[in-house]
């Protein structure tokens, strides 16, 4: 009678690799979802100050002395800027994680106002859009 004990080993042997490969995968599929995850935050934090800092520019027909007192940030040569911290705070530091700025865009008819605004990291656009509003026209 022969010694079935190598057998058993072998199997066992396969049976640990399987389960580390199993085990790894797992483990890629976990650190996925956690990035998916924050960009997925990210992306919801920006649109939502996108979304709030275009309605205050809506609401003050795009002048940018009138959002700073309301939301806060400077004006730039351009527009407006805000910075945020890591956390989507506004912070009034230099080096921030996220600046929303708002940039007037010129309208074909003089009735008409609009601004470009946008999220961005150091490295990319996060949100953008584009919102317009009726500007007070006086007739001489």
């Amino acid at each position: 009678m022969k010694n079935k004990a190598p057998l058993a080993l072998m199997e066992q042997l396969i049976m640990l690799l399987v389960f580390a490969l199993a085990a790894a995968l797992c483990l890629q599929v976990f650190v996925y979802s956690a990035q998916v995850s924050r960009r997925c935050e990210t992306q919801a934090n920006a649109a939502a100050a996108v979304q709030n800092a275009a309605e205050i520019a809506k609401a003050y027909r795009g002048d940018t002395a009138q959002i700073s007192k309301r939301l806060g940030g400077r004006e730039t040569a351009d527009g407006w800027q805000l910075r945020y911290d890591a956390n989507w705070q506004p912070i009034e530091a230099e080096n921030a994680a996220y600046t929303v700025l708002i940039l007037p865009q010129p309208t074909e008819h003089p009735a008409l106002g609009g601004a470009r605004i946008t999220a961005a990291d150091e490295t990319e656009t996060i949100f953008e859009i584009t919102v317009y509003w009726q500007e007070e026209i006086h007739e001489s």
